[in-house]
């Protein structure tokens, strides 16, 4: 079971030590879906795609005019339902 660091400093040399691409590499082969919104203020698109091309097997999608908060736009709601509806139709029964 993982331990939770107990201290604001803990969390804060966990935080420094955490690379999403690593993390990107270690998730592969499982499907990973990637929705960037091409209006993001927070994070730029390249950083999706980076982490895209670190798993090496992830969909991303750019919705267009979409800003950071993606949860919110039906567009992005509907590719993730998509998705979804696709990776349980290629489970095996």
């Amino acid at each position: 079971k993982p331990k939770f660091p107990d201290s604001f400093d803990e969390w804060s040399r966990e935080l420094r030590r955490f690379r999403p691409t690593d993390a990107a590499r270690r998730f592969a082969p499982r499907p990973l879906l990637l929705l960037h919104g091409d209006d993001d203020e927070a994070v730029p698109t390249a950083d999706s795609r980076v982490l895209a091309e670190a798993h090496g097997s992830a969909e991303l999608q750019v919705i267009a005019g979409a800003g950071h908060r993606l949860r919110h736009d039906p567009r992005a709601i509907a590719v993730l339902l998509g998705w979804l509806d696709r990776q349980r139709s290629n489970m095996p029964n």
